[in-house]
């Protein structure tokens, strides 16, 4: 879910996107859908099919919410999960890199692309993406031993507002692959009616992960 990130529009304003999720391993095919929405500082993922959830980030925790179920999970991480602009992993992508842990490695120019190295001191994660101008083409993650962990590649650019913003998305791990295809972005005020909706209710029951470290 980390390479969701990248969705940006304005304070008070969300964008919304339909999306359609394929999930691939070697014994299965899953499918999911819902609606993403994002914002400069956050970004809510309510998943309709199979199973109604809404996945939200911030700072260095994740929360899993089941409203129908009335139970809540919040995840910590090593690492921070910081939206500040402008732009995620769209607009000054070393910039957001930097404010979530990682630190500067390397930068190489081969033509019209620009690929940065960054790594997390802490957890030891490599960062390699990659630009075409002012878009991201791709994503690497890997280990402290060298080992890919993530690949991600983002297609399909359509122009929103003043930003382009990738429609697929196609993330390959060793162990499954996974397509987003996102549709119909839409601005939309993020008034407390969305607010109330995406967020856990005072009648969720809570668990906690990660928190006793």
């Amino acid at each position: 879910m980390l390479f969701l990130l990248i969705l940006f529009l304005y304070p008070d304003t969300l964008i919304s996107f339909d999306f359609f999720h394929i999930l691939k391993d070697n014994q299965r095919t899953d499918s999911s859908w819902g609606k993403i929405f994002s914002g400069d500082y956050l970004v809510y993922i309510s998943v309709e099919k199979p199973i109604k959830q809404v996945i939200y980030f911030s700072g260095d925790t994740m929360t899993v919410n089941y409203p129908d179920s009335k139970r809540a999970f919040m995840i910590k991480s090593g690492i921070t999960f910081n939206l500040q602009g402008p732009g995620g992993i769209f607009g000054k992508v070393g910039y957001n890199l930097k404010k979530s842990g990682f630190m500067f490695l390397k930068r190489e120019v081969n033509g019209i692309q620009k690929i940065e190295t960054w790594v997390h001191p802490k957890t030891k994660l490599k960062i390699i993406y990659t630009l075409e101008g002012e878009r991201i083409i791709g994503v690497t993650s890997l280990s402290e031993k060298g080992d890919t962990l993530i690949n991600v590649t983002y297609a399909d650019y359509q122009r929103v507002k003043d930003k382009d913003l990738p429609m697929t998305l196609k993330i390959s791990t060793p162990d499954y692959e996974e397509i987003y295809k996102l549709s119909n972005p839409t601005l939309v005020p993020f008034n407390d009616s969305l607010r109330s909706y995406l967020e856990v209710g005072k009648d969720t029951k809570i668990e906690y992960k990660g928190f006793e470290k």
